[in-house]
């Protein structure tokens, strides 16, 4: 938080929970979800964090999270609540202990696909120099969320409680007393909306929060919850809606990092980012080929080796066996390894390709290593079965590929639920081949 807030920190503190705290937070935390990737973790920045509710919020939702606070008794009350949750939580969240203005001290540039400033550029009497270290922290194709008092309302809140001097200040002057006993000031959405275009954030959507809630008392309790969920649903709509929004207390503003454009085209930026955008899509495309080959490879091997030793094909000698009755055609195998490696493999693709500070990388590491394992203990089967003819050795090389890949799918839903999803095919189709190996095994060893 700003300097200006900390006088003000134990009554901001007395009020968390109170209706008005709770219509802010929930409003915001609506609103945000709007932009924010399903399915992919995003890198998140919270800058004046506070007690840590988008933190806590957003690391719930898979959401790599480091937060700014100067205040040591707000981030020890956020550490407080970190440690009721679960260890996956709590290692999506990095916490900062640090002076917003000194911000591009604390944190890499350009290195977060959200940065969220939420009720703090109201504390800082010239807001140009944080919105600076705001920007410089959104990442090309990012986007700030910045959540301030609206200057082109400041009078509605003294004029709906009948104090008159006030209001009629606060069409001209837009420093304000608020409700924790502090000075603040509020922002005109062109003022802001200028100051985030010059540097290169561009104003992509703005809500109105507590439109209806704001002349509340400081320690109005929360209605009954049918009542409150009916009180949300209403200042949502208000805060996305014409003439209602701009009304409101508080204005929530989204602003995307956009390119510098010269004579109607966008100018490169310094480090050539078109450019570096077309190395890393084409490096992208280069690892996926190569998960796919590495795991074709593997099998390719494997069915060499087998054959190699057994001196004639895999398909005749399943032909061979005998079989229960589940046990499908022959001509299913390679249809069905054939889909399994593009599957798995783009599973390890985007387990590989998420970004080091979207996820904690030990998770990372830890998924590749696991995958990794399931491609060496794939090469076993077909030797073991087909080339040896060693049916429970083969039966139990199927069942620690089918812990391995389980075991895989559970590390990668930490990194990329997408790439979780996309194991799962393999993690069913080598349980089925450890019940039909053992089949086999039991009616053809002696």
């Amino acid at each position: 938080m700003g300097k200006g807030f900390s006088a003000g920190e134990e009554s901001w503190r007395a009020g968390l929970g109170t209706l008005r705290q709770v219509v802010r937070q929930e409003l915001v935390t609506r609103q945000l979800a709007a932009h924010l990737t399903a399915g992919r973790p995003m890198r998140v920045l919270d800058v004046g964090c506070g007690q840590g509710t988008q933190v806590l919020a957003l690391a719930r939702a898979g959401h790599r999270v480091t937060g700014v606070d100067s205040s040591a008794t707000l981030l020890g009350d956020l550490e407080a609540a970190l440690a009721a949750e679960t260890a996956e939580v709590r290692g999506q969240v990095r916490l900062v202990h640090g002076e917003a203005e000194r911000l591009a001290d604390l944190v890499p540039a350009q290195d977060f696909d959200a940065v969220l400033c939420h009720g703090v550029l109201m504390y800082f009497a010239d807001p140009a120099p944080l919105l600076t270290g705001v920007a410089a922290a959104v990442a090309p194709g990012g986007f700030a969320s910045l959540l301030v008092r609206n200057g082109d309302a400041l009078a509605m809140r003294p004029g709906l409680l009948g104090h008159w001097p006030t209001a009629q200040r606060a069409f001209d002057d837009m420093s304000y007393g608020n409700r924790i006993g502090v000075t603040a000031r509020a922002d005109r959405l062109a003022d802001l909306t200028r100051l985030l275009a010059e540097r290169e954030l561009s104003v992509d959507v703005w809500y109105g929060v507590r439109v209806f809630t704001d002349t509340a008392a400081s320690d109005a309790p929360l209605p009954g919850e049918e009542e409150l969920r009916a009180l949300l649903d209403c200042e949502e709509r208000a805060g996305s809606t014409d003439p209602y929004r701009g009304v409101a207390a508080l204005v929530h503003v989204i602003a995307r990092r956009v390119l510098p454009v010269i004579a109607g085209r966008a100018a490169d930026m310094p480090d050539n980012d078109e450019r570096s955008s077309r190395r890393r899509r084409l490096r992208q495309a280069g690892a996926w080929a190569g998960a796919v080959g590495v795991y074709a490879a593997a099998q390719a091997l494997s069915a060499w080796a087998g054959q190699r030793e057994a001196g004639r094909g895999t398909r005749p000698q399943y032909s061979q066996f005998e079989r229960p009755a589940f046990a499908p055609p022959g001509a299913v195998f390679p249809l069905a390894w054939s889909v399994l490696n593009l599957t798995t493999a783009s599973s390890a693709w985007l387990v590989w390709r998420a970004p080091d500070s979207a996820t904690p990388a030990p998770s990372r590491a830890e998924a590749l290593a696991w995958w990794g394992a399931a491609v060496a203990i794939r090469s076993g089967y077909v030797p073991l079965a087909f080339g040896r003819r060693r049916l429970w050795a083969a039966t139990a090389d199927a069942a620690l590929l089918s812990a391995v890949m389980t075991r895989y799918a559970f590390v990668a839903r930490r990194v990329d639920q997408t790439a979780a999803v996309l194991a799962v095919p393999e993690v069913a189709w080598t349980a089925f081949a450890t019940a039909l190996s053992a089949a086999i095994a039991a009616k053809n060893v002696p």
